[in-house]
């Protein structure tokens, strides 16, 4: 496909890279010479210094041949007037980067004022997933679907668990587990798990259900039953400001540390219930003066990674159960899991993610009938979404008699408000949508059989 991207920051950088690997032809417009050039000289891509807003330089880039037009520049109305004109030009689909929080609660009225088909948000996806990472607080990656009634569960699997040892089958039938096991990373190597596959401490296991019966299954192990009840936040962001919303709404009590006397008191006049506090928050005696130790999570949103990560460690010090990291430097990841911190996330990562998945989606809508296409477990899994119309030949077969191509496994049917955990007695029905994890490339459901 053709895109096109305005603006060649962190968020346009990393669109980019991923996106050329994909085989797609990328053009980026940037009003920075040098930061263009250094783009040029790294990806395979097309450049042009210009603003993405004027005629001549949308013309020059060919935007009515453009499938996708992706504006992610730091202005936000100069992205929802470049997507404006190119909607006018003739571009297909249309995604803009929109961050200011007043405009957090009129989303569909931009998109349908602009014809926007995708408002990305970096500090509300960020805090969204941060909040999934805090209502399942042993996880370290948390995937949605289906609006939230589906979920992926990422945990790396302790020392001691009941689990070890355990093949799949005795998973499922000694605990009346209603879910399936997606995937499993083991020393670098990605699993796609059969009944007879066994577990084994220090895996990367990707559990998949409805969000309660998630709790329910990991309620009966007894290993994961921590729930958090209070939150120290470290920096009053954007990000701190949504993570703090969602978790007012379900009565999680949250303490923000903020350095900007003037952001307190505007996190003071937004927010009903929170407790600011006006000090450093990467200091070791503030920390102890707020009562670092009697919190169950911390989350560190200083615009410094450095500090993120020492904060981090210091809380992990004093016992706090759950702690999550903000880290935009993709350099740290190793060093991440090296000092202990699984649990760290990126906001130009989260946005990345989307645009690129809603990409795929695209191009999948054209050569397929997927309907949407998701990666997790460190981009080796994908997880696939498929509505099952008429004629599909998979209609009516038993899971069981289907032989299912190595590396794939049906992990969940949702047939109008039912969601289906499937078993081998169950049949894919038109009209069900199906979701499916896989480490192949798949383009038709009928076409995860041999």
């Amino acid at each position: 496909m053709k895109i096109i991207i305005i603006g060649g920051g962190k968020v346009g950088k990393t669109i980019a890279q991923y996106l050329t690997k994909e085989g797609h032809k990328i053009t980026i417009i940037e009003k920075n010479k040098q930061l263009l050039d250094a783009l040029l000289n790294s990806y395979d891509v097309a450049g042009i210094v210009g603003n993405g807003a004027v005629v001549k330089v949308l013309e020059e880039a060919e935007v009515q041949k453009t499938d996708i037009f992706i504006a992610v520049t730091d202005n936000d109305e100069l992205n929802l007037v470049c997507c404006g004109m190119a909607k006018a030009m003739g571009a297909k689909k249309l995604v803009a980067r929109v961050r200011d929080t007043d405009y957090a609660d009129q989303t569909e009225l931009i998109k349908q004022g602009f014809g926007v088909d995708l408002i990305v948000n970096p500090e509300q996806s960020t805090a969204e997933e941060i909040a999934n990472l805090l209502r399942f607080p042993f996880a370290t990656t948390v995937s949605s679907f289906e609006k939230g009634r589906v979920v992926s569960v990422e945990i790396r699997m302790p020392e001691g668990s009941p689990l070890i040892g355990k093949t799949i089958r005795e998973v499922a039938t000694e605990y009346s587990a209603n879910l399936i096991v997606g995937a499993i990373i083991r020393e670098g190597n990605v699993i796609i798990p059969r009944g007879d596959d066994i577990l084994l401490a220090d895996d990367y296991v990707s559990f998949i259900s409805t969000p309660n019966k998630i709790d329910a299954f990991f309620k009966k192990t007894g290993i994961f039953n921590q729930k958090v009840k209070s939150v120290l936040i470290i920096g009053g962001s954007r990000i701190a400001y949504y993570l703090t919303r969602k978790l007012e709404d379900v009565g999680i009590k949250v303490k923000i540390i903020e350095s900007r006397q003037e952001r307190c008191q505007q996190l003071i006049e937004s927010l009903d219930r929170v407790d600011v506090v006006n000090a450093d928050g990467t200091q070791k005696q503030v920390l102890d003066e707020e009562g670092i130790e009697n919190f169950d999570a911390l989350v560190s949103l200083t615009g410094i990674d450095e500090q993120n990560m020492i904060v981090s460690l210091y809380a992990k010090s004093k016992k706090v159960e759950t702690v999550i990291s903000k880290v935009n430097n993709d350099t740290f990841d190793n060093i991440m899991e090296d000092i202990n911190l699984d649990t760290y996330i990126s906001p130009k990562n989260v946005v990345a993610n989307q645009i690129i998945w809603f990409a795929r989606s695209v191009k999948s809508q054209e050569e397929s009938t997927i309907e949407s296409v998701r990666k997790t477990m460190d981009n080796n899994l994908e997880i696939l979404e498929f509505t099952v119309k008429e004629g599909n030949e998979l209609i009516g077969v038993k899971i069981a008699d289907m032989k299912l191509k190595e590396g794939t496994t049906i992990a969940t049917i949702v047939r109008k408000r039912e969601i289906i955990i499937p078993s081998g007695e169950d049949t894919i029905e038109q009209g069900d949508k199906v979701i499916i994890a896989t480490i192949r490339k798949v383009e038709e459901l009928d076409k995860i059989v041999r």
